[in-house]
């Protein structure tokens, strides 16, 4: 295959803020879950608004959902504030304390809202003081030392080793393969939250409680994984795309183990199936698949769908639906080591060399036609892996178009230029088949 051309990335420059375009959603699953996540956000906002105790951060959700304790996540938090148009606002006030823009602004759009506190203008009234802070996983640590300064809360970081030195092939398959003295220690992490947790909010922990989450949690990741091979590896047309993944995320993300959202996930799956087996395509005349292999463009959703009438080209998402085959844990015996195993490592992988290959064996499996990677990534910790990525992919003959952008700066957004760059990858993939 010819080489693609790679198009430059340049640095991102102030601009009138845009408004993106409302996406297409094809599945009525999608707008059930849109009603069925803002009435628990709704009734969420109203009970910590009546003085009900929160989390704001990240970390096992299935523990904070088996504790009844509420979790505002500041990804969630920061991707209204940009939707709101209120992405310069806050940034402007994390600029003025000296702090890098292009650094993390996915984990600390919030911060401006610490740092310049105004509840008539942010969104559900602004922050009260949450009851704790809480940082897991491979977040931004000093991001969470100053959301715990700011608020006056008190604050618990888990430390996560999630590297090793050996890594297997196809490492997302067959039998647990991570370091048992890595999994201890992860463990231990979980118990201090545990106790950490109910000292600060004065919620129990059942380990009986947790374990049913669990059980439904996983039932919910088969569900997911069953869903996204019909969708994707079946032989006909995809029956919907990523903007209708993309509005499943809010529940995905947030609410496995809820007997609701348990619920919903049956129903959608019933309602893919049907659609696979009656070749019921998303798009008409589908003749090409995308792969947005990096975080969403939460302000622009309808960016995904500009190519599907002119080009028959759709996009389809892995960062989120399709990793549920990762997250099953059967054994759950230990209820805690359970919910740690299912999260870690959850999106890419445990390096830049095994999200790499998880990305070619993605793209095989899905029939893709070109991945599109982002050029600097949500965290630091994907913006590492980006580039491993797509040297990987095109040495396996996978065309890559890297594009620079921020998931939630829509002053720095360029429509006319990224669509631009859009359509002459896809053209290029075009010319060369």
């Amino acid at each position: 295959m010819t080489r693609l051309k790679e198009n430059p990335i340049t640095e991102t420059k102030a601009a009138p803020a845009w408004k993106g375009a409302r996406s297409k959603k094809r599945l009525a699953s999608s707008a059930e879950a849109t009603a069925l996540n803002r009435a628990y956000t709704t009734r969420m906002w109203e009970d910590i608004a009546k003085g009900e105790s929160f989390v704001f951060g990240y970390g096992p959700m299935e523990l904070f959902n088996a504790m009844d304790l509420y979790l505002v996540l500041p990804v969630q938090y920061g991707s209204v504030m940009a939707a709101k148009q209120l992405f310069e606002h806050y940034q402007g006030a994390i600029d003025d304390r000296g702090y890098f823009r292009s650094l993390a602004n996915y984990e600390s759009l919030p911060l401006g809202y610490c740092f310049s506190p105004d509840p008539e203008t942010a969104p559900y009234g602004g922050l009260p003081k949450p009851a704790a802070i809480v940082g897991g996983y491979m977040t931004e640590p000093a991001i969470y030392e100053l959301y715990a300064h700011e608020f006056g809360s008190p604050l618990y970081l888990m430390d996560d080793p999630h590297r090793q030195a050996s890594v297997p092939p196809r490492w997302w398959e067959g039998p647990e393969w991570r370091n048992e003295d890595m999994i201890d220690f992860n463990v231990r992490e979980f118990e201090g939250c545990v106790r950490f947790l109910e000292s600060v909010t004065g919620k129990p922990y059942s380990e009986t409680r947790l374990r049913e989450y669990l059980q439904r949690a996983d039932e919910m990741a088969e569900y997911y994984w069953k869903i996204t091979d019909l969708a994707y590896k079946s032989p006909g047309p995809a029956p919907y795309t990523a903007t209708d993944a993309y509005t499943e995320v809010g529940i995905y993300e947030t609410h496995f183990g809820h007997e609701w959202a348990l619920d919903h996930v049956k129903g959608m799956y019933r309602e893919v199936k049907e659609k696979v087996e009656n070749r019921d395509a998303a798009v008409e005349g589908e003749k090409m698949r995308l792969l947005w292999a990096g975080t969403p463009l939460w302000f622009n959703l309808g960016f995904y769908n500009a190519w599907e009438e002119s080009h028959g080209a759709i996009f389809v998402e892995t960062m989120y639906l399709p990793r549920a085959q990762r997250m099953i844990q059967p054994d759950r015996s230990n209820a805690l080591r359970a919910a740690y195993l299912r999260r870690h490592m959850k999106y890419t992988g445990p390096s830049p060399r095994s999200a790499a290959e998880l990305v070619v064996a993605q793209s095989r499996e899905y029939r893709i036609d070109g991945v599109v990677l982002p050029a600097r990534g949500a965290t630091r910790e994907a913006a590492a892996s980006s580039r491993f990525m797509a040297d990987t992919l095109r040495r396996e003959g996978i065309p890559v178009l890297l594009v620079d952008y921020s998931p939630f700066d829509n002053a720095a957004w360029d429509e006319e230029a990224m669509r631009a760059q859009v359509t002459e990858f896809i053209e290029q993939i075009e010319g060369s088949r």
